[in-house]
């Protein structure tokens, strides 16, 4: 098993483990994302060495005091960790949904990670720049030279880093307390799920066929081992049928029938969105009855007991994936033993405390079908 995996575990069985944050005083081999403090010998100022997710780490002398945040997962750890104050350009997402980010529709927009204004980046004149992995050097960091801006990656959507990501930012930032306070939160909801997955071996836990559309309307493309869906059906307790292909993979129809999942749960880009009122379903309810009618999976046991779950890409981004839609998916995964289990709850306490919003998820919010 992988060792973050194993760390992560071991955080979600030990309440309280690791939330004591503040940056390591000695430098020690980071292998991971993370943070650690030394002294300038010459200067005897105090250096901070930020490790992102890329393995990059970069030396700083001075506080951070303006930010852009290039993905909306990034904007979303900010104000989690009480740092938007230091925001001072945000992407095109965030100007254009004042619902989910109010209040930042006037700031400079810089468009976004794969289509980025370098012109505008520069008038807004950040210390630093925050984006993902995903995000190519020659795209930015290589047109930043000579600037002076700083550029760190984090996902802030992988299980095995979330918390190292969310301590390295807090100490970059020094917001280790309000990073303290969420990783508390974070534990207590993903130990709910934890703790009933320790009681059930691996050889009795369901059979699932993820099915993946990233917006194109493709059938029969599936999320492997490497994928963020991949990491949430499996924390969530569900037995990818699928694990060992390509992070995205395109596969038949006939080895789906040959494998026979239990349950089929389906992916959709986009479908939903938290500004929707609830019970806005028909275009969700529309994907499960087309996965339902597929003549060549009639006796497929997902289609023959009706186990089939639709899921959109708004239950996973940001914190979101943690509270929503892996509480969600074990749900759907172990109605019996989860019935008590309130994911819209735990969500709507995220974004109160965490986000700033008063979202009422009573009457808003389309995120999965059936609940």
């Amino acid at each position: 098993m992988h060792k973050y995996i194993i760390f992560a575990m071991v955080v979600w069985l030990v309440p309280g483990v690791g939330l004591q944050l503040s940056c390591a005083q000695d430098c020690i081999d980071l292998k991971g994302p993370g943070a650690c403090l030394s002294v300038d010998p010459t200067s005897g100022e105090t250096v901070k060495h930020i490790r992102d997710s890329t393995g990059k780490t970069i030396e700083l002398k001075k506080p951070i005091k303006r930010i852009i945040p290039l993905n909306v997962n990034s904007f979303e750890i900010l104000r989690t960790l009480k740092a938007t104050d230091l925001i001072v350009g945000v992407t095109v997402h965030i100007v254009d949904d004042p619902f989910y980010y109010p209040g930042f529709q006037n700031y400079p927009n810089v468009g976004e990670r794969f289509a980025i204004s370098h012109e505008m980046i520069l008038t807004c004149q950040p210390d630093l720049i925050i984006t993902s992995t995903t995000t190519r050097a020659m795209d930015l960091d290589d047109k930043l030279v000579g600037t002076g801006i700083s550029v760190v990656r984090y996902d802030f959507n992988r299980i095995d880093t979330y918390t190292d990501e969310i301590k390295s930012l807090a100490c970059l930032l020094d917001r280790e307390k309000a990073a303290e306070v969420y990783l508390d939160f974070y534990h207590t909801q993903m130990d709910q799920i934890r703790s009933l997955l320790d009681q059930i071996p691996e050889d009795r836990r369901p059979s699932v066929y993820l099915e993946a559309d990233y917006g194109g309307g493709k059938n029969y493309q599936t999320c492997g081992r490497g994928h963020v869906q991949h990491e949430l059906l499996t924390a969530a307790g569900g037995k990818n049928i699928f694990s060992n292909t390509h992070p995205h993979a395109a596969i038949s129809p006939e080895s789906v029938i040959e494998l026979n999942p239990a349950i089929i749960m389906k992916y959709q880009y986009p479908a939903g969105h938290i500004r929707r009122k609830k019970d806005d379903l028909e275009e969700l309810k529309a994907i499960r009855n087309s996965i339902l009618t597929r003549r060549e999976l009639a006796y497929v046991d997902a289609v023959k007991n009706k186990r089939v779950y639709v899921f959109d890409w708004y239950s996973t981004r940001g914190g979101a994936q943690y509270f929503l839609c892996l509480a969600q998916m074990a749900k759907w995964l172990y109605p019996d033993q989860l019935k008590n289990l309130n994911p819209r709850k735990a969500y709507e306490q995220y974004l109160k405390e965490f986000q700033g919003l008063n979202i009422d998820l009573n009457i808003y919010g389309v995120f999965f079908y059936p609940e």
